[in-house]
């Protein structure tokens, strides 16, 4: 009995009675705080689960509302690139139309001009020929060869007059 003079064994003694009456009289709390804390993990575990596939849902919708806007942005392009062609065609229309229109009016503008400058050559060209039979005429002819002269002229005149029209 000498071991028990020494105070280690008491200590161990002491150490493992300890434990048995927390074993005894704490396994009890020990287990339930135990358990508590597993069920209080699972019910994380379910929460995370169900965001996880709130998460994975909000994904799977937001990559097909990128999908449908990336289609819808295509088609708005193609759209685009449509009136633009469209738009060309119809704008190249129109300026050749409005180039045909010009020339037209061009060419009409340029023949009026021309007949114009035609009437005024003709006209006096007709003056002068006019003043200078009447120049030659008062120099050289006398009164009734001056009114033959005059009736033939008038004829002529008539006649031309009636192929111009």
């Amino acid at each position: 009995m000498e071991f028990l003079l020494k105070p280690e064994p008491w200590m161990v003694m002491s150490f493992l009675l300890l434990v048995g009456i927390l074993w005894k009289y704490g396994k009890p709390g020990i287990l339930a705080q135990l358990d508590a804390r597993i069920e209080q993990i699972r019910k994380e575990l379910v929460a995370a689960e169900l965001l996880r596939n709130e998460a994975q849902a909000l994904l799977s919708e937001y990559k097909r509302k990128q999908a449908d806007a990336e289609k819808e942005a295509q088609r708005i392009v193609e759209n685009a690139k449509k009136g633009a062609e469209q738009l060309r065609h119809s704008a190249e229309a129109e300026l050749e139309e409005t180039v045909a229109r010009r020339e037209k009016q061009l060419t009409d503008r340029l023949k009026r001009m021309q007949l114009d400058a035609e009437q005024e050559i003709n006209a006096y060209a007709s003056r002068l020929t006019i003043e200078a039979a009447q120049r030659i005429i008062a120099e050289k002819l006398d009164k009734s060869g001056y009114e033959a002269l005059l009736e033939k002229s008038m004829a002529n005149v008539g006649q031309q007059g009636k192929t111009l029209n």
